[in-house]
């Protein structure tokens, strides 16, 4: 019984072999050529198992890795005469016209197309002949050497094709090719192995010439998650460049991740930079990281857009005439700054207000000291929250050519850091002044900043106020909080005015253009500003923000 076997087996073999005599070539378009031309993955021969060269099956048709992803779709053929003929798209006819059935297996592959060239070695440009070892096959002992692989490249200029037996070619390399046309060579197998269709797929091409491929779950899968990726990182990155549009520019979060502009275009740039260089190596994800490079440099332009709308730095600031104020706004960072440092930039630029947030009463008196023995009086007024921390003090500073001033009680005050409120206390024609610290929107749900930006928003409802300090929001995080033409109720924002909101006042270890624009002088609409400057010469005095300085004129 197993002589009778045997023989059968051997017949069987013996028939097998007289057919792989008559071996059929069928041209297949690949489901995404884009995969076998330049810049795509390389194809390879890799055997694995029991497989002397990859069986190919209409699994789902991808080349992006080669022939181990099973390229060749069952659905299309495309007839050629010979390799040197164009391709010509043909319907799809019976994949197995020897009747080969389970026992088909791939014998070799050839790479065609129409206009390859045998190019210079390229690493990313390249298509690999890849490696054609002997394999063991499970059954039947012994070792076979893989028959029939072979790769065919077209010249530049007309001509016979040229081909490489892979296994004397392991280490050659292709150059690109431009149309991905798979040929492949069907012959007889000793063993089974799947079909090159399944019984159903060749049945759909037998009465349904049109029928789709099915497209396999996985990568279904992976382009849903590619798509929703690619979606929800440009839905972030929108409401990063313009938060307003959804009224989030004061939501946990989108404060301060709309706070560094500068900083995020400089970020999005060099991821953009760092995927495209991952993409051409990493050939199977270039797509999507080529989606997402596009994504970030969209919202780079976009970022940058807004800042150059807003100004850069137009720091010229005008002779003061004989009604302006000039005032000057610093952030000392709990009296880091000496004395004679603040009192030098507001002699040297004539301020007639000086705002001190995170400065004591002390020191602010050594201020007014300095000045006064250049000749220049100033009144000193001062708040503290915790007596001691100067962090937790704000101080203020008026010239004494505006009149007296009184101190106002009974208008409330920022959480933790302090602000605080003077007028005019002999009912002269003078600004009401706002001397200005809110907290940090560091809290996951920062309400008390939002707290303190409204506190500011009420102060700045009268008809003659000037406010100024370090607000720790920028004009995206005042908007919504303004009415008219103001930033903050009436007032407006002096460095948007005069086209220098893009340029960072903190932190002083950053570029101005890269850090975050958050200490201001507003005012109200009866005070023009003519010039506004960031005095980045101070960023060595202790402090880490940059004083401001802001000239004002009466408007008409």
């Amino acid at each position: 019984m197993r002589e009778h076997r045997h023989a059968a087996r051997g017949a069987q073999q013996r028939d097998a072999v007289g057919r792989g005599r008559r071996v059929v070539r069928l041209d297949v378009a690949a489901a995404r050529v884009e995969d076998a031309r330049e810049g795509r993955a390389a194809v390879r021969l890799d055997p694995e198992g029991d497989e002397r060269v990859r069986d190919v099956g209409p699994a789902h048709g991808r080349a992006g890795g080669g022939l181990r992803d099973d390229v060749v779709p069952g659905q299309r053929v495309v007839g050629r005469d010979r390799v040197d003929d164009a391709a010509r798209a043909v319907p799809p006819r019976d994949a197995d016209p020897l009747g080969l059935g389970d026992e088909a297996r791939v014998g070799g592959v050839d790479e065609v197309a129409e206009d390859v060239h045998a190019a210079p070695a390229e690493p990313r440009r390249e298509l690999d002949a890849g490696q054609e070892p002997d394999a063991r096959l499970p059954r039947g002992g012994g070792r076979v050497r893989p028959a029939g692989g072979r790769v065919v490249v077209r010249q530049g200029e007309p001509g016979e094709p040229r081909r490489s037996g892979l296994a004397h070619d392991r280490a050659r390399r292709l150059g690109p090719v431009g149309d991905g046309r798979v040929r492949v060579q069907v012959e007889p197998s000793a063993h089974r192995h799947p079909p090159i269709l399944g019984a159903a797929d060749a049945s759909a091409s037998r009465t349904d010439p049109g029928a789709a491929r099915p497209v396999p779950l996985p990568s279904v899968l992976r382009r849903f998650v590619a798509t929703l990726v690619v979606l929800v990182l440009a839905a972030g990155l929108a409401i990063v460049a313009w938060p307003q549009v959804l009224d989030l520019q004061r939501a946990p979060v989108a404060a301060l991740a709309v706070s560094f502009r500068g900083a995020a275009v400089l970020a999005a740039v060099g991821v953009a930079v760092v995927l495209t260089a991952v993409g051409l190596v990493v050939h199977r994800i270039r797509r999507f990281l080529g989606v997402v490079s596009l994504v970030l440099i969209g919202f780079a332009v976009a970022v940058t857009g807004v800042l150059l709308s807003r100004g850069i730095g137009a720091p010229d600031v005008p002779v003061a005439e004989r009604y302006d104020l000039t005032v000057l706004s610093w952030n000392t960072l709990g009296d880091s700054v000496p004395a004679q440092t603040i009192a030098a930039a507001a002699r040297d630029n004539r301020a007639t207000v000086v705002t001190l947030p995170e400065t004591t009463g002390d020191r602010a008196r050594q201020v007014a000291a300095a000045l006064e023995r250049d000749g220049l009086r100033y009144r000193v007024f001062s708040s503290s929250q915790q007596a001691g921390v100067p962090a937790r003090s704000t101080s203020l500073l008026v010239r004494d050519s505006l009149g007296d001033y009184r101190q106002v009680e009974g208008v409330g005050d920022t959480h933790s850091v302090p602000s605080l409120v003077v007028e005019p206390a002999a009912g002269q024609n003078a600004p009401r002044i706002v001397a200005v610290h809110t907290l940090a929107p560091y809290a996951l749900d920062p309400v008390g900043w939002r707290a303190d930006l409204r506190w500011a928003a009420a102060r700045c409802s009268g008809r003659n106020v000037l406010m100024a300090g370090d607000f720790n929001a920028t004009v995206d995080h005042l908007a919504g909080l303004g009415r008219g033409t103001g930033q903050l109720s009436t007032c407006r924002d002096g460095a948007l005015a005069t086209r220098n909101a893009a340029v960072g006042t903190w932190p002083t270890s950053m570029p101005a253009l890269i850090g975050t624009p958050i200490d201001h002088v507003l005012a109200t609409p009866n005070w023009r500003f003519t010039g506004f400057r960031v005095l980045a010469d101070e960023d060595a005095a202790g402090s880490d923000h940059r004083p401001v300085l802001a000239r004002l004129r009466p408007a008409g």
